[in-house]
This record gives structure tokens, C-alpha cells and sequence, in this order.
């Protein structure tokens, strides 16, 4: 029971994956308008630049499935560059929680040069859609949840399934396990196949 229990858990955890992959590979959607945002509100895992400031014009892209933030931030005083004195991103994707990330910060910095920093990122070339960044860092709360949905919907899937077949095989009276033909055999005997035990469409409905 146990590694049953486990093996709808992976299978739910390798759907959260993929699903938030295909969100990545999905056309874009809307977008929402640019908007003030706070660099400490990204929460990047990474160390960041002690010159970067903790604001900058950022804008939220939010497509079907997953949003990245997008923020463009000048140091104070310096006049305002294209590109900007630093760049950071933040990926998450996931349906219906966003359930992994990947963040990235670029740093035009004149006095360090250009310094890229990225986590989380598996750059691949896909046929037919070209070049993506698939973020592979677990967002754990969004994660979990969805391992969970997609393991309890799976198992009922399966399980729903299996009773209509089991049904449909009993009307025929044939083992709702097998599908053998239980006709000429006694009521209560077991599937000479499987061992099912068998009983008929009489008993099913009660009549």
C-alpha cells in the first residue's frame, strides 16, 4: 500500500513539473501595466549586488500559467540607462499554483562590467518553439499542493475507470477482473483465469 501511495505522490510531483513547463512554452497572454516594485519583494536566492538598489521600475508579465517580473533598477544618482545599471528577473510557473521558479540578475555595472547571475534556469532548444529558460527550483508551498491535486485526480481518474470497466464486464457476465466469460459456471465461483471471485449482474443491482 505504501509504494502505491508513493508512486501516485511521484507521478503528481512529475505533473507539477511539466505542467509548469508547458505554461513556459505557451504563447504569451496579457500583460498587466508597468508598476513600482520592491527588489526585496522578489526574493531572490541569490546574493545581490550591495550597489543595486531596493526599488526600481518593474512590470509584471502574467501569461497563462505562469508570470516573470521584469525590473530595470539605476543606482541612485546615475541618470536613467538603457539598459539599466541592473536588470532582475523572476520566473514562476505552475497551474493551478505556481510551483517552480528560476530568477536571474544582469548587472551593467561600468565599474564590474557586465556580470550575469542566474538559479534555477535549464536553458534547451525545443523543436518548433525555439530557445526557453524551464525553471527547475521548487516553489514549495505552490509545489506540494499541486503534487496533491494532480495525485488525487489521477488515482480517482483511475479508479473511476476501473469501476466502469468492472460494470460493464459484469453485465456481460464476464470477471469484472479479467473480462473471462463466467457463462455455465456456478454463481459465487471464482474466475478460473485470476481468481476473481465473480458475481453476476443480479447481484450488482439487486435484481
Amino acid at each position: 500500500m505504501t509504494w502505491i501511495v508513493l508512486l501516485w505522490l511521484a507521478a503528481g510531483a512529475t505533473m507539477s513539473v511539466l505542467v509548469a513547463w508547458v505554461a513556459v512554452c505557451l504563447p504569451q497572454g496579457p500583460v498587466r501595466p508597468p508598476q513600482r516594485i520592491d527588489v526585496t519583494d522578489l526574493r531572490f536566492p541569490m546574493r545581490l549586488s550591495p550597489r543595486c538598489p531596493e526599488r526600481g521600475s518593474g512590470v509584471m508579465f502574467v501569461h497563462p500559467g505562469y508570470e516573470d517580473i521584469f525590473l530595470g533598477a539605476n543606482v541612485p544618482g546615475n541618470p536613467i540607462l538603457h539598459p539599466p545599471d541592473f536588470n532582475l528577473l523572476q520566473v514562476r510557473a505552475g497551474w493551478p499554483l505556481r510551483s517552480m521558479g528560476h530568477w536571474q540578475w544582469v548587472s551593467h555595472d561600468v565599474e564590474t562590467a557586465t556580470d550575469v547571475q542566474s538559479r534555477g534556469e535549464w536553458n534547451v532548444i525545443l523543436p518548433l518553439i525555439g530557445y526557453k529558460g524551464l525553471p527547475v527550483i521548487p516553489l514549495w508551498p505552490g509545489f506540494l499542493a499541486n503534487t496533491l491535486i494532480y495525485a488525487f485526480a489521477g488515482f480517482a481518474g483511475v479508479w473511476m475507470v476501473r469501476r466502469l470497466r468492472a460494470k460493464q464486464r459484469i453485465e456481460k457476465n464476464e470477471c469484472p477482473g479479467c473480462g473471462y466469460s463466467m457463462e455455465g459456471l456456478k454463481k459465487g465461483a471464482s474466475c478460473p483465469e485470476c481468481g476473481c471471485f465473480w458475481f453476476t449482474k443480479e447481484d450488482l443491482y439487486g435484481r
